[in-house]
């Protein structure tokens, strides 16, 4: 919706900026009609006639537009073209469009209405720039707003995917067997260590990057004592497989583990010592863990790790179990993550597993797909950012060509008394660039609250640094600039001659 707005808004502005802005051209058109006897009502009625027009033409191409990307709209919106466009949103979008035709339709009619034939046909020459500043400080804060927000955007979409959440998961493969026997898991897992680019396989029941059900624990014959985020059951390769630290005690030793060893978090022992006023730490007491039908001595402590993503971050302290038997999920760490090599190790466990739709998965795709909607989002600010600039950048060109227009005996004076091209660049781009500064304060303030309003949901977010929001202004400002200066050094270097016969 704010995209949308910004969008719309931006758009609308310029169009009544473009209208405005050929008062000039057209005075003449509009002091003959009158000497003809037509009305203010008359001229804003052929104004507004226009707008119209403009209207349904951009109706048209918009509808061309989300057929031609009709999949990028599908996946914006997540839904097919046919459940978006119901009689409910056709109503809205009539309103919204109703909304965008009296706001460009209205203000430039009213405009047009109240040229004089006087002026009309003495070459009226529209001075009064306030309705093309204040238009153009618009677009320059929305264009600003938007290049800085996704900005903040990328950043957070790049620290939520390059994040360390306490295990590592590069060159890791997970390959879910649900259904699948444990001895032919077994199998399978003995069959991958065999091929030199394995360096470790391991089992467990539930990915950390999936988030994880919660279970009690308790003293034993007493109450709970807080809910924690059950991991459920590992073997003893997994905490080496996804370089996991053991902080205290040890990991699970296969000669000697079995299924009432659990190994916890830190937090889950921090918190324990402090509810039961443990000072010797927790490593071989036993608890009861409700699920798991029986007590559980703790073997080891590790390190804290992220259970679910930065934006749906499980706070809870966590616990695993040993799994006599290999569990569902099939973990592989690689040497490299190279095609060939994952195709190799599908390869061998379709073939254990001939009945099942084998897919074996990079859990650094899985961790992407959690972060799929922040992805989605980036894009759709930024396709939003580089429209919303080029409208501004078209507005920003016709109102150098009016000021040009406007101030050429002052240009050409100036160049007959001595001033060089460049001096002639920088008078025109400095009016712009007094302009756009404040108006990039503005877009900064607004992406600032905005920023802060969508960072709020991650458990981890980039520092709003004053560097990020400077880079944001300076993008726009750099560009804004650059047309100007484009714009301007043609009708610089023109004789000054040509000018003043003209006039």
């Amino acid at each position: 919706a704010l995209l949308a707005f910004a969008l719309l808004f931006t758009a609308s502005m310029n169009y009544i900026l473009i209208v405005v802005s050929s008062m000039v051209g057209r005075s003449k058109e509009v002091a003959v009609q009158k000497c003809y006897g037509a009305s203010g009502r008359n001229i804003s009625s052929l104004i507004l006639a226009e707008t119209l027009v403009h209207t349904l033409l951009a109706l048209g191409l918009a509808a061309l537009l989300i057929l031609a990307f009709r999949g990028t709209v599908e996946q914006i919106t997540g839904t097919s073209l046919g459940a978006l466009f119901t009689w409910q949103s056709c109503l809205i979008l009539l309103g919204v469009v109703g909304l965008v035709f009296l706001l460009t339709g209205v203000a430039p009619s009213y405009l047009f209405s109240k040229i004089s034939v006087a002026s009309g046909l003495r070459n009226y020459r529209e001075s009064k720039r306030s309705w093309k500043r204040v238009l153009l400080f618009v677009q320059f804060s929305a264009a600003t707003f938007l290049v800085t927000l996704m900005i903040i955007i990328g950043k957070q979409y790049d620290l939520m995917i390059h994040d360390d959440p306490g295990y590592d998961y590069r060159n890791v493969l997970y390959c879910q067997t649900a259904g699948v026997s444990p001895s032919v898991r077994q199998k399978a897992l003995a069959e991958l260590d065999r091929l030199a680019f394995v360096e470790r396989t391991a089992s467990c029941e539930t990915l950390p990057i999936l988030g994880a059900s919660g279970n009690n624990v308790r003293k034993i014959g007493e109450g709970d004592l807080f809910n924690y985020a059950d991991l459920y059951g590992i073997d003893a390769d997994y905490l080496p497989l996804m370089k996991i630290p053991v902080i205290e005690g040890r990991n699970f030793l296969p000669e000697q583990a079995d299924s009432t060893q659990a190994i916890v978090s830190r937090a889950f022992a921090d918190k324990l010592c402090l509810l039961l006023g443990w000072q010797d730490g927790v490593v071989g007491k036993s608890l009861q863990f409700t699920a798991h039908g029986h007590s559980a001595i703790i073997c080891g402590v590790y390190e804290n790790i992220r259970v679910g993503s930065i934006q749906s971050q499980d706070n809870r302290p966590s616990a695993m179990f040993y799994s006599k038997t290999p569990e569902e999920n099939l973990m592989i760490r690689l040497s490299e993550l190279k095609p060939e090599y994952i195709t190799r190790v599908t390869d061998i466990i379709a073939g254990l597993m001939p009945d099942k739709d084998i897919q074996v998965i990079p859990y650094k795709a899985e961790v992407t797909e959690q972060y799929a909607s922040s992805k989605l989002f980036r894009n759709t600010v930024m396709i939003g950012s580089l429209i919303t600039l080029l409208i501004s950048l078209i507005g920003l060109i016709g109102y150098t060509q009016d000021e040009t227009t406007r101030r050429s005996k002052e240009i050409a004076i100036r160049k007959v008394n001595g001033a060089t091209a460049p001096g002639i660049v920088r008078i025109i781009a400095r009016d712009v660039v007094l302009m756009a500064l404040p108006a990039a304060v503005v877009g900064v303030f607004c992406s600032y609250f905005t920023g802060e309003n969508w960072l709020a949901k991650f458990a981890e977010k980039v520092p709003l640094s004053a560097a990020l929001f400077l880079t944001g202004s300076l993008i726009v400002l750099v560009i804004v600039t650059g047309c100007v200066v484009l714009k301007t050094w043609r009708i610089a270097n023109e004789n000054p001659v040509r000018s003043l016969k003209r006039e």
